[in-house]
C-alpha cells in the first residue's frame, strides 16, 4: 500500500481520460472529427471514478 499524493491522483486521472478517449473515440460534428472533451467523458462515465475508488481502497486497506 502507498500513500496517494495529489500528483499521483492527477497522473491517474489523466491516464484514465486518455484510455476513455481511446475507448469512446472521436465524434463527428458538422462533418468534422474532434476528440471528446473532459466534460463529455465525465458524463459518459458518471459512476466510474477510478482515482477515488483506488484511493478509498488504499485507505480501507483493501488490496487491488
Amino acid at each position: 500500500m502507498w500513500a496517494l499524493t495529489e500528483k499521483d491522483m492527477k497522473r491517474m486521472s489523466t491516464w484514465v481520460r486518455k484510455i476513455l478517449r481511446r475507448i469512446y473515440g472521436p465524434v463527428v460534428e458538422q462533418g468534422m472529427w474532434r476528440i471528446r472533451t473532459n466534460q463529455e467523458l465525465s458524463e459518459l462515465c458518471k459512476d466510474l471514478n477510478i482515482v477515488t475508488n483506488i484511493k478509498r481502497r488504499n485507505w480501507n486497506g483493501l488490496s487491488l
